[in-house]
């Protein structure tokens, strides 16, 4: 371990040929300077992957020509909780679509202590086929 001390004068001024001032040690370690940076970066790759763990996308169905319907699951950690469920845009890409999608977007900015799991079909009818 390399370990070193430097003296540091807290609030240092002159008397004639003598610095006066608090005068106190501090030791320094370089591989503890090291873990430090290690830890930070730890907690700030932590914080950009937290928010990862969003809404599971699946497909439920298909409309008629072919097209792929699907929905956002977003769950809770307890099995025992309800579970509503938000469908949207069955005249194509309307505003009960966007809607639909800015409220998964609230849902999954909630804390983990969410009282129901949300499954949300933000498109249902994504040709907006009659």
């Amino acid at each position: 371990m390399n370990k070193k001390s430097w003296a540091v004068i807290d609030r240092p001024y002159n008397v004639g040929f003598a610095t006066v001032g608090a005068l106190y040690e501090r030791p320094r370690c370089i591989s503890c300077a090291r873990f430090r940076i290690a830890l930070r970066c730890a907690a700030l790759s932590l914080a950009l992957v937290l928010p990862l763990e969003a809404a599971e996308h699946r497909v439920v169905g298909l409309t008629s020509s072919g097209m792929r319907i699907e929905a956002a699951v977003v769950s809770s950690p307890s099995f025992t909780v309800p579970t509503v469920m938000l469908v949207g845009g069955l005249g194509g890409n309307d505003e009960s679509a966007r809607l639909v999608e800015q409220e998964v977007r609230r849902w999954e900015a909630l804390p983990q202590g969410r009282r129901f799991q949300l499954i949300a079909i933000a498109l249902a009818n994504p040709g907006a086929e009659r």
